[in-house]
């Protein structure tokens, strides 16, 4: 590749149909794989598949998606354990405190999309960790880079203190490398190596957060 140009070997995956809403372990399975095949790790390959921790989801999830694992991802919809916003419970709940939370993120989100920032420091993070450990990183960004907003609001059954909100269409996918104005995203909504825009992308990761996983291996 050119100079400023770096991409890791990755393996694609389509999580559909089976996982309508499983990019977070399919996304993981992809880092894995690329664990398993390019530093040759020792993994089972069959616990490493999307499918397999996909079961370890579902049996872990929670609807607190601070704490644990949120939503079934075989299924679309979020309901386990959940209040939905026109409970009794709201009634009771602080509501300034719910606001406040709520308008952060709506600041957060847009902030990011009505302002570029100058500095990229940030994204330098992840190029220096793909760079020097040539590891990919699971990445939360939108699907399709569209537009994000708060979609839904509830309250976990066991914390009902705490209110929680929603960001669609919130997406998980493996960033395995970039160019000078793309980033490549090894991605499970579509089975493929997409190069998407480095602007869109760096605004849409920022607004859901910067939020970014991944490992350094401990014989680097």
């Amino acid at each position: 590749m050119n100079k400023g140009e770096f991409e890791i070997n990755t393996k694609e995956q389509y999580q559909y149909p089976i996982l309508p809403t499983g990019c977070e372990v399919t996304a993981t399975s992809i880092l894995l794989n690329s664990l398993y095949y390019d530093h040759k790790c020792k993994l089972d390959l069959e616990k490493i598949k999307k499918e397999t921790l996909a079961e370890l989801v579902e049996k872990e999830q929670d609807p607190d998606p601070i704490t644990r694992l949120v939503g079934n991802p075989y299924v679309h919809l979020l309901d386990h354990h959940i209040v939905k916003n026109h409970s009794i419970i709201l009634q009771n709940f602080k509501l300034s405190m719910a606001l406040k939370i709520k308008n952060y993120i709506q600041l957060r989100l847009d902030y990011f999309n009505n302002n570029q920032l100058d500095d990229d420091s940030d994204f330098q993070i992840l190029i220096d960790h793909m760079t020097q450990y040539n590891t990919p990183i699971i990445i939360w960004m939108t699907l399709e880079l569209r537009e994000p907003r708060i979609t839904d609001e509830w309250f976990d059954c066991q914390n009902p203190s705490l209110q929680l909100f929603w960001v669609s269409p919130e997406h998980c996918a493996t960033l395995s490398g970039y160019t000078n104005t793309h980033v490549i995203i090894t991605d499970p909504h579509t089975g493929k190596k997409e190069k998407y825009n480095k602007s869109l992308f760096l605004k849409r990761w920022r607004q859901l957060g910067r939020q970014a996983v991944s490992v350094k291996l401990l014989n680097n």
